[in-house]
């Protein structure tokens, strides 16, 4: 960490697990509350990311692809493990005739795959770093989610004057530039994190209607960085349905455009939502936002995540009572 002099390493709270803590630490309150919230947003029914609560009709392109690859890696690491470790793990096994899938969660890392025969959903997906880019060892001169700050940069420099004034929401993400009504105590501004599935989050900003066929490239660009994060297959049929809706996609922004700016986007179409978000910081003490703390998502509104609507349409084509799924 010596090589990071533009910040301070934080100092992290100690709390003993082997006796009761006899002061509850401010932070610790704040998150008894929060995972109450969190409990009840994870009792509701699910329905998705909508823009208003309700769930809108889109014509959904079916992503249908060649799935053997997936299925065999997924078998094959199952097949490395001791019979405990795959009963903790897994409720059935990949198969060719019956839906499976996983979740893979980290602190930074949070991926939802779900597989119905050739057809794949790769959403939610989480990716964030702090710091973003190595300076020492075999990752010096690393940047990751370079692409994605890159082509948001891209997209909004293209717009002229006009443009810029409806698609920028703030000119800052500064603590004391955005209203504390849009900042979450863990999220920050993004708005369909974890245990909110059933986030409404309006359009906002610039919608592409209007856009040059320059600017209509830059925009496919930035959501094909996101929908890229799968194997070339998917993300050319899944880049399909997003252009049949490229029209209907509103770009939004909050923060500067210059070399070094902090700054947040969003890309919402009924079917993608990005956020893009610089934070600060968690591991480095700097209290505002920097390009050293980095958080993105993609989603699929009005049911799609977690491979909803193919599950729902599967299960009345074919009768599965009493099989096992994973």
């Amino acid at each position: 960490m010596s090589d990071w002099t533009e910040f301070g390493v934080r100092e992290g709270m100690s709390i003993s697990a082997r006796s009761p803590a006899r002061e509850i630490p401010e932070v610790a309150q704040f998150f008894g509350a929060f995972l109450a919230e969190n409990d009840a947003a994870l009792a509701e029914p699910f329905r998705g990311v909508t823009t208003d609560g309700v769930v809108a009709a889109r014509d959904r392109v079916r992503i249908s692809m060649a799935t053997e690859a997936i299925r065999e890696a997924a078998a094959g690491f199952l097949g490395l493990l001791d019979t405990l470790t795959r009963s903790r793990l897994s409720f059935g096994v990949p198969a060719a005739d019956a839906p499976w899938g996983f979740q893979f969660d980290g602190h930074h890392l949070a991926i939802n795959c779900v597989v119905v025969g050739n057809e794949m959903a790769m959403t939610p997906i989480f990716m964030g770093s702090e710091p973003c880019d190595g300076r020492a060892g075999r990752f010096a001169g690393i940047r990751v989610l370079d692409v994605e700050e890159r082509v948001g940069l891209d997209l909004i420099r293209s717009l002229d004057a006009d443009q810029q004034q409806a698609a920028i929401q703030y000119a800052s993400i500064m603590p004391d530039e955005i209203p504390p009504h849009l900042r979450h105590p863990v999220d920050n501004l993004t708005q369909t994190g974890a245990f909110r599935d059933n986030a409404a989050v309006p359009y906002r900003g610039i919608r592409a209607d209007g856009f040059s066929d320059a600017q209509r490239a830059r925009l496919a660009d930035a959501i094909t960085a996101y929908v890229g994060w799968a194997n070339d297959g998917y993300a050319t049929v899944k880049m399909g349905e997003v252009a049949r809706h490229l029209d209907d996609t509103w770009f939004a922004w909050m923060g500067g455009t210059g070399p070094t700016d902090a700054f947040y986007y969003r890309l919402h179409s009924p079917v993608v939502l990005i956020e893009f978000e610089h934070l600060p910081g968690v591991a480095f003490d700097n209290p505002e936002p920097s390009r050293h703390h980095i958080h993105t998502i993609i989603r699929t509104p009005n049911g799609g995540d977690y491979g909803a609507d193919l599950l729902a349409e599967h299960h009345t084509r074919f009768d599965h009572q009493g099989r096992g799924q994973a």
